[in-house]
């Protein structure tokens, strides 16, 4: 029971970590723009904006006077503009490099189980189900594609099997993002006899085959 609740629990802290990465850079934004606002308030930025006088009865836009006192007091609060936008920029810059890692794609970790039929003796149509996963996947069960095959991993491939269907014992064991984990298909075109049925799964991103799980049946 241990194991089977090891990725789970991996999983659980790297939602925690991109949880928190996705705060700190939130924060990190608007610390950003915080004291880039502040930064034009204690530099007095109204001195320069434009004003409207009147001049016979009607608006005209004239440029506002600067006013030297104002301006004079300015460098000595250009210290505290300075840490302040160096703050934002630091925190934003740790976010990002914060998020980016996060979001990086983590090495495959493929699972999968093979539930329907039991090995041994069997009747025409028969389902062959299970479930699979990686769990090394951003988002998403990260399985693609499940193949059935016959002659084994390396046999003949008879079909492809229908995924994306729900499996709440699944998503229970490793998370709620894994939840559309099932798989099936219906073997219809098999003569009697021994065969060895093999599934075999493809991860996202991945070129080649992740995993493939086989049983041995007799058809009547």
């Amino acid at each position: 029971m241990k194991s089977r609740f090891l990725p789970r629990i991996a999983l659980k802290a790297r939602k925690r970590k991109e949880h928190h990465y996705r705060l700190i850079y939130t924060v990190g934004t608007l610390a950003l723009w915080l004291g880039i606002l502040l930064a034009f308030v204690l530099l007095d930025a109204d001195a320069f904006a434009s004003g409207r006088t009147r001049s016979g009865g009607t608006h005209e836009m004239r440029p506002r006077r600067v006013d030297r006192t104002k301006l004079s007091a300015s460098p000595k609060r250009l210290p505290l503009v300075f840490v302040l936008l160096a703050l934002a920029v630091l925190t934003t810059a740790c976010a990002w490099r914060g998020e980016a890692s996060v979001n990086q794609p983590t090495e495959s970790q493929p699972a999968m189980s093979i539930e329907v039929p039991s090995p041994g003796q069997v009747n025409l149509p028969f389902l062959i189900a299970g479930w699979a996963v990686d769990l090394g996947a951003l988002e998403g069960t990260g399985v693609d594609r499940v193949e059935i095959l016959e002659g084994g991993c390396e046999g003949t491939v008879i079909g492809i099997a229908t995924n994306g269907i729900d499996r709440p014992d699944v998503a229970e064991t490793y998370g709620p993002q894994f939840a559309y984990s099932g798989w099936q298909f219906e073997v219809k075109l098999l003569r009697p006899g021994d065969y060895t049925l093999a599934a075999r799964t493809k991860s996202s991103g991945v070129d080649d085959y992740s995993q493939c799980q086989a049983i041995q049946i007799t058809v009547k």
